[in-house]
């Protein structure tokens, strides 16, 4: 599952678990860690180990990691497959915005079950190349919203300030008209 060098349970992290790449050290939040069921929890430890062993920040390289050793199609019954494929899409889309369940990257991926497939080697080539272009296209989504909130983020900092040196204006003419 990766060879994670030490377990910390830290419970103030909004993630389930991330990895430290440099030195193997698992963070758990451990409130999170507790409601999960076993099969997503394996899951879990897949994709950090994956992170780890990989050493990449790609979670959809994490994903694709995990999901080929969580359910690896050749040697699973089509019962126990169909089974593992409710788990990972469990996992992979979050239920609500306070879970922490993997990054919101992850749930833009992973549109239902037809887009696990062909990480799994399961559907025609034109299936898995539209898995690819639609992750492409969610990658692009990401970095655009992310640009844009950094944009307002600025925007505010700037209304701040201004609204901060208008209001020494209008003190300081006040105190020279009041004299």
């Amino acid at each position: 599952m990766g060879n994670f060098t030490k377990v910390v349970y830290n419970d103030t992290q909004a993630e389930i678990a991330r990895v430290n790449r440099l030195n193997g050290t698992l963070y758990i939040n451990q409130k999170i860690w507790a409601g999960l069921p076993a099969g997503q929890k394996e899951f879990v430890l897949l994709h950090e180990g994956a992170h780890l062993n990989l050493q990449t920040t790609s979670e959809f390289e994490a994903n694709r990691e995990a999901v080929s050793r969580f359910a690896p199609v050749r040697t699973l019954t089509n019962s126990q497959l169909g089974a593992r494929i409710v788990v990972m899409r469990q996992i992979l889309t979050p239920r609500n915005p306070e879970s922490g369940l993997l990054a919101d990257a992850i749930s833009g991926a992973v549109q239902g079950i037809f887009s696990v497939l062909p990480v799994l080697g399961i559907g025609s080539k034109a299936r898995a190349a539209e898995a690819t272009a639609m992750a492409a296209a969610n990658s692009q989504v990401i970095t655009a919203q992310s640009k844009a909130d950094q944009k307002a983020s600025n925007s505010r900092t700037v209304m701040i300030v201004m609204g901060g040196v208008l209001l020494v204006i209008i003190v300081t003419l006040f105190l020279i008209l009041r004299k």
